[in-house]
């Protein structure tokens, strides 16, 4: 059974264990491990679960990058479990799930090709600011 859950970010549990996928797949990758703070920093995370095993995550900062929006600080699914439609299961509870809130952004470094097929194939379409292009989601 695969289910979404919106967890509190003060479960320290939770947040090392969605921290050990993202480590693992950043080993897996040969990324360099420069953001495991973040994750502490987030105010909520919505994480994926198949049969009670979290299976990724997104880590969500509210009016970090526009006044009305929801960052994604992090997102992160395991490895044996990317490219099988986790991911847009996730993102697609979170779009529904977000209330008062008119986008949900990131940044994704322009080398990272898999992630912004991904975005823009989920409705994210980038927007050019000064130093940054941020990928927007207009939910509303």
């Amino acid at each position: 059974m695969i289910r979404v859950k919106k967890i509190s970010s003060d479960n320290l549990n939770i947040l090392r264990l969605c921290e050990n996928i993202a480590i693992e797949n950043l080993i897996e990758n040969g990324g360099e491990l420069q953001f495991s703070k973040t994750i502490y920093e987030c105010d909520e995370i919505y994480c994926i679960l198949k049969n009670e095993t979290i299976v990724g995550y997104v880590a969500l900062k509210y009016g970090y990058r526009l006044k009305d929006d929801a960052y994604i600080m992090q997102v992160a699914i395991k490895k044996d479990f990317q490219r099988k439609g986790y991911g847009t299961i996730l993102y697609n509870y979170i779009k529904k799930d977000l209330i008062n809130i008119n986008y949900l952004t990131c940044d994704i470094k322009e080398k990272n090709i898999n992630s912004i097929n991904f975005h823009i194939k989920n409705g994210f379409i980038p927007k050019k600011y000064v130093n940054l292009i941020l990928y927007q989601y207009k939910l509303q």
